[in-house]
């Protein structure tokens, strides 16, 4: 009796530890996804040399014989619908970041795999894509399609899933709750930066009038935020902009 009672407190101290290396690792790989959509959304100089990868040190305990601790990332991406070449490049990057991770070891004790869902640019998609997901064992969620973040708000704050958004309007972020944006920018403050840009740094500015500017976008969400960023600079700078 008294090597049962050991043997189930050994293992319910194994799945105790095991619960907080997988949090410790969520958080880890969402600064890794930080790192590399950073990347991809500023980037840096390209004369200045980079600094190689450096292990992350982190040294979890494994249970023996239980093999590492698995991390599932939920890509709900477009594989095939009209976003489906600018989303291959970053499934791309996601995937080649994870195989490099999982290669050198760079969080011991820890493999990570990505599976994922193609929503087609489907917003009718997001939801059925996202319980998929999670039935697939996704420990957090990626997608870099814009209008997904507005749908699954809701269902992640309530799941509390933690859910990266690399195309976000201040909707999915606000209020606050389970989505996050790893990259540097939201939609609306795209489109105020990029008209004061044009403006001071075109040579080709109108200098005797105000310039006569007009967009267009997919009726998605992140097309909607640049839009009416800019219509509202534009309003709020007529000595520079007329809005059409």
């Amino acid at each position: 009796m008294f090597l049962h009672k050991t043997s189930v407190s050994y293992k319910s101290e194994n799945r105790m530890n095991r619960n907080w290396i997988k949090i410790a690792t969520t958080i880890l790989i969402g600064l890794l996804l930080t790192l590399f959509l950073l990347t991809a959304c500023g980037g840096g100089d390209g004369d200045q040399e980079q600094n190689e990868t450096s292990p992350v040190t982190i040294d979890p305990t494994v249970p023996p014989n239980e093999g590492p601790v698995k991390i599932i990332i939920g890509n709900l991406s477009d594989l095939t619908g009209v976003s489906s070449n600018a989303m291959g490049v970053i499934n791309m990057a996601v995937e080649d970041t994870v195989e490099y991770y999982n290669e050198q070891n760079l969080i011991p004790g820890v493999e990570i795999e990505v599976i994922t869902y193609d929503g087609q640019f489907n917003p009718s998609y997001d939801i059925p894509g996202y319980e998929w997901l999670k039935e697939a064992g996704a420990d957090l969620i990626f997608t870099a399609v814009p209008p997904t973040p507005v749908t699954l708000k809701p269902y992640v704050d309530k799941d509390k899933m933690v859910l990266f958004a690399w195309a976000p309007t201040m909707e999915a972020i606000s209020p606050p709750g389970y989505v996050f944006t790893p990259c540097n920018t939201l939609s609306e403050y795209a489109g105020y930066t990029l008209l004061k840009y044009v403006a001071e740094n075109d040579p080709d500015f109108p200098k005797d009038r105000p310039a006569l500017i007009g967009g267009a976008y997919w009726a998605e969400t992140y097309g909607n935020g640049v839009l009416t960023a800019a219509k509202e600079y534009a309003k709020a700078h007529p000595d520079q902009y007329e809005w059409e």
